[in-house]
């Protein structure tokens, strides 16, 4: 089964991964492919993996005291609103909770996931071997130096890799309707045409809606009783 199967069959939004070895420069990479991306009209999200500890709030303050005994506090100012949870949930349950309405998600990191696709990035001075030799799903490789067995994109050539993520990663989303059911936090499969059915009668009603624009998210949550 294909990364785009899975993402469908759980109603989750584009992602694409950058992984290379540390200080090869990922997150300049990252910010400038998402610069030119927001450029081209597309909304994009980003998640951050990292190995160090999570550093909560001062526990003295107001936040910090909340931390301790609150499964998850959110912190809403007139800037955003920051939201901080005791558990690490996974990368799927993240997409569809907190990212379903992004054109596509760029995460940086996560080598190991076996379904993500996966763009290299490698420099001569800090890159032994590839990655792609041993990952899987690495489609693209951004590298000072040629590689021959996939497409490979110089540090400078970013609009030619937003157009490569535009093609390979974000254009089989435009293509039909994506529904995903979780039920307590886990995705369930359902068979396909389950999920065209179900997809339809849900645009069918939203459609006749008076909404002041055309819809192209729907949340429906439904909490049962106890």
């Amino acid at each position: 089964m294909t990364w785009l199967e899975i993402w469908e069959k759980k109603g989750l939004p584009p992602t694409v991964a950058f992984i290379g070895p540390h200080n090869v420069g990922k997150t300049s990479l990252v910010l400038k492919v998402v610069r030119t991306l927001r450029e081209r009209g597309h909304q994009v999200g980003v998640i951050k993996t990292t190995k160090e500890k999570i550093a909560l709030d001062d526990p003295s303050k107001d936040t910090g005291r909340y931390q301790k005994i609150a499964q998850r506090v959110g912190l809403l100012g007139p800037e955003g609103l920051r939201l901080v949870l005791k558990e690490s949930p996974p990368l799927e349950e993240i997409l569809f909770r907190y990212y379903g309405d992004c054109d596509l998600v760029i995460v940086e990191g996560l080598k190991s996931h076996p379904f993500l696709p996966k763009i290299e990035v490698a420099r001569r001075e800090v890159s032994s071997d590839l990655l792609a030799q041993i990952v899987p799903g690495v489609v693209a490789v951004v590298a000072d130096f040629p590689v021959a067995d996939r497409p490979c994109f110089s540090f400078e050539d970013v609009e030619g890799l937003a157009c490569f993520i535009e093609e390979e990663i974000m254009a089989p989303f435009r293509e039909k309707k994506h529904l995903g059911l979780w039920i307590n936090g886990s995705s369930v499969e359902l068979k396909f045409f389950i999920r065209q059915i179900t997809a339809d009668i849900v645009y069918g009603v939203v459609k006749n809606l008076r909404l002041p624009e055309a819809p192209r998210l729907v949340d429906i949550k439904l909490r049962l009783p106890d």
